[in-house]
């Protein structure tokens, strides 16, 4: 499995993006080679800075649909195409599949990533080849890590059926935890462990998180994990809007659904259980604040 590579910032950017206008009704008909030529080219450009030239996300996603579809492109290619695309799937319905399957089979490349986001918390070297000597470079490569690493949902040892085995799971998480050790990043890679497993599905029972995801936080255990789980649950709520008037409804349901789900995982798993019990506390809270709001608003005439 060839390491994912970072985009190098190259002139062939603006050729890319005047050949894709030219073939934009008609890259269907392209042959692989010179369509994967095309996404390079562009993909090699600064993202922010060329926003005005890049194609929209609907058609970016519309050539990764069709790539998809061709035996000729491997998933690792696609793979690498999704990170160097990451800003643009933000709003496409194409994701990053390849890029999930990838981060969910390869420990070190979960390390690699969670490397140019956080900086070492020992007084260790990473290896040459990770380091990118620009620092604006640095800057959009470690943006596109940290995309990567906060809207990953593909948890590691989910089948093509979707269940998640147990082992495979422990496996991944063991052998990450200590690539983390080793390169100075284990409080940090505890937090995004937590994070990616708290976007886990429920499992049969319909309760969060499933018995195999509850299983592995019960076995690592570590403060890290239990803080990361929590601002996942946070943030993948997203943003929520409520009927005027209604204060904290929403996050008191919430907040009874979790005290529930603690309820019934306690018993068999403790740890995971004073996760659950500790956001429905934080979902109460902020149900009490929202009331409060509506007070105050209804006191001030609004």
């Amino acid at each position: 499995m060839a390491p994912i590579t970072f985009p190098i910032r190259s002139a062939a950017a603006g050729r890319g993006y005047v050949a894709f206008s030219a073939v934009r009704f008609e890259w269907a008909g392209l042959e692989t080679r010179r369509l994967k030529r095309l996404l390079y080219e562009i993909g090699a450009g600064d993202a922010e800075a060329d926003r005005r030239h890049m194609p929209a996300p609907h058609d970016i996603s519309d050539i990764f649909d069709e790539l998809h579809r061709r035996s000729d492109v491997d998933r690792d290619e696609m793979a690498q195409l999704e990170f160097m695309y990451i800003p643009v799937f933000d709003h496409s319905r194409h994701g990053i599949p390849n890029l999930e399957r990838r981060l969910a089979g390869s420990p070190i490349d979960f390390v690699r990533f969670l490397a140019l986001m956080c900086n070492r918390e020992d007084d260790g070297q990473d290896p040459p080849d990770w380091r990118i000597g620009d620092p604006e470079m640095r800057r959009h490569v470690a943006s596109r890590a940290c995309r990567l690493l906060q809207r990953a949902n593909r948890i590691p040892g989910t089948g093509d059926d979707g269940a998640v085995d147990t082992e495979a799971l422990q496996r991944w998480v063991s052998e990450t935890r200590q690539l983390c050790a080793k390169f100075g990043r284990i409080e940090a890679g505890d937090g995004f462990i937590g994070q990616l497993l708290s976007r886990a599905p429920g499992g049969e029972d319909g309760i969060r998180p499933s018995l195999a995801v509850s299983a592995v936080l019960e076995e690592v255990g570590s403060s890290e994990i239990r803080l990361g789980f929590a601002i996942g649950v946070f943030n993948g709520r997203g943003v929520t809007t409520g009927a005027v008037g209604e204060g904290g409804m929403q996050e008191r349901e919430l907040a009874r659904q979790f005290e529930n789900w603690a309820s019934q995982r306690a018993p068999d798993f403790p740890f995971v259980g004073s996760i659950l019990k500790a956001v429905a506390a934080d979902y109460d809270r902020d149900a009490r604040r929202e009331d409060e709001k509506v007070r105050i608003e209804r006191r001030l005439g609004y």
